[in-house]
């Protein structure tokens, strides 16, 4: 339970997002399946240790962390001051996250 609520990283127990989300003004994580602190096994959900297309966001606006994972082929996903789209970690101050299903162009 800690890894659900508390540790950064930690994916357990995080469900998977089907629908379109925006956060705003949270402390947001963010992290892949493949990142060295989520591939830990006792902080993560097994199904996603080291799949590079899933996406561990975690989020709070006080001490304990809500959480979901999504893929990223199917939803492009922005969050506001980030440097780098693929870049891990966690904001120091609050953000603003936009996440929309991918258009499929015939």
């Amino acid at each position: 339970m800690y890894s659900r609520y508390f540790d950064e990283p930690g994916g357990a127990f995080c469900g998977v997002q089907h629908e379109a989300v925006q956060l705003q003004n949270v402390r947001i994580c963010n992290w892949t399946g493949m990142s060295f602190p989520v591939l830990n096994l006792l902080r993560t959900d097994l199904r996603h240790t080291g799949d590079s297309s899933k996406i561990l966001i975690k989020y709070t606006s006080g001490i304990v962390y809500q959480c979901f994972w999504f893929d990223d082929r199917e939803f492009d996903y922005w969050i506001d001051g980030m440097k780098s789209p693929v870049a891990d970690g966690c904001a120091d101050h609050p953000r603003n996250l936009i996440m929309k299903r991918k258009t499929k162009n015939d």
